[in-house]
């Protein structure tokens, strides 16, 4: 069974591998720039990875198929919205030179959105073989 403690292991090694590829990425001189916004989104976006899938959890602990994605729904969608809101007050408040500095954001996004679905994967598959094992 997948559990919480599982998934935050590797939830970690995803932002410790990020955290390198960030400190990598600064001996660039281009990117000295967007460093700051680098550290910023990935600590956004590995908070909200992690409300994620405390609602992924929390509806994968449901009988109900509905409530599950109903779950997936507004996480994908809560998620969505805070990185939009995060991009255009970061924007706003700092004034960047050019829109370069939302690259670093746009992929940390994807690894955390493969990440996620990645596990929501393995959590509706280990349902449906608990299912049938019932049965």
């Amino acid at each position: 069974m997948i559990n919480y403690r599982y998934y935050f292991f590797r939830w970690i090694a995803v932002v410790a591998i990020l955290s390198l590829s960030i400190i990598a990425a600064s001996t660039f001189t281009w990117f000295s720039n967007i460093g700051i916004f680098s550290w910023v989104a990935l600590v956004f976006l590995a908070g909200i990875s992690q409300l994620t899938m405390l609602l992924l959890f929390r509806g994968i602990k449901n009988k109900s198929n509905h409530q599950f994605i109903g779950m997936v729904s507004a996480s994908t969608t809560i998620k969505l919205l805070c990185s939009a809101f995060f991009i255009v007050i970061w924007a706003i408040a700092m004034h960047p030179t050019n829109a370069f500095f939302i690259i670093p954001f746009f992929l940390f996004y994807i690894v955390f959105t493969v990440f996620d679905v990645g596990l929501m994967l393995k959590l509706i598959k280990q349902e449906k073989n608990n299912v049938t094992q019932k049965s």
